[in-house]
């Protein structure tokens, strides 16, 4: 059996995979108790940026998306990694007027549950030429229940538009997203973040992955 880690990479294969048995598996994290708690209501959007700050990033569109939310509401952007690319996302986020914080590195997990639980989304936003379909800071942010603002196509894109965990967006919606997300309630964005985090449980976590585990091999051995 061929094991892939999103049903993208599988597409990708295509005729590779043809007459092979194939399953996808997803990467996982542990199984965690989480509450979910309302973002900051200070009267600002607070939004995250979690991982490698590097070229597979879409900084413009990053500004874009700022530029249009400032332009309705202040923005903090949270940024935690680190990367060749700092410089420019921090400061593309500044000239959009965007108030940043860096935090750098953060491997406590306290620490990094202390920031997303200001926040109401997360920036999942990478360039158009970028292969994936998963990555390693979606899960992170779906690990604490917070929704994305997401361009990653294949199976990122399936999740936010099936359990409405976050917005799906294309240079042509920032208007349209902008609109809603910085005038979505308080209430709205708690149902968001349970549903996201539900998507962490049901998918992620790692009761989750032995559970696909079992069934793999449970098939094979029919």
């Amino acid at each position: 059996i061929v094991i892939t880690e999103c049903n993208m990479y599988r597409d990708v294969l295509g005729k590779a995979l043809a007459g092979k048995n194939s399953a996808v598996l997803y990467l996982a994290g542990n199984d965690t108790e989480r509450d979910i708690v309302p973002p900051s209501d200070d009267g600002r959007l607070h939004l995250c940026y979690l991982g490698s700050i590097n070229s597979l990033i879409d900084i413009q569109m990053i500004s874009s998306l700022i530029m249009s939310f400032t332009a309705l509401k202040p923005v903090v952007l949270h940024v935690i990694g680190d990367g060749e690319a700092k410089r420019d996302l921090l400061g593309a986020a500044e000239s959009s007027g965007a108030c940043v914080e860096f935090h750098g590195k953060i491997f406590d997990d306290a620490r990094k549950k202390q920031i997303f639980d200001l926040c109401s989304f997360g920036l999942n936003v990478m360039k158009e030429s970028v292969c994936v379909g998963l990555t390693m800071k979606s899960i992170d942010y779906f690990e604490a229940g917070l929704p994305v603002i997401n361009t990653i196509k294949g199976d990122t894109w399936d999740l936010v538009k099936e359990h409405g965990i976050g917005l799906n967006i294309r240079q042509k919606s920032i208007p349209q997203a902008a609109k809603f997300i910085t005038s979505v309630s308080a209430e709205k964005v708690m149902s968001i973040k349970q549903a996201t985090r539900k998507v962490y449980d049901d998918l992620f976590s790692g009761t989750a992955f032995s559970k696909k585990m079992e069934d793999i091999f449970g098939d094979m051995l029919k």
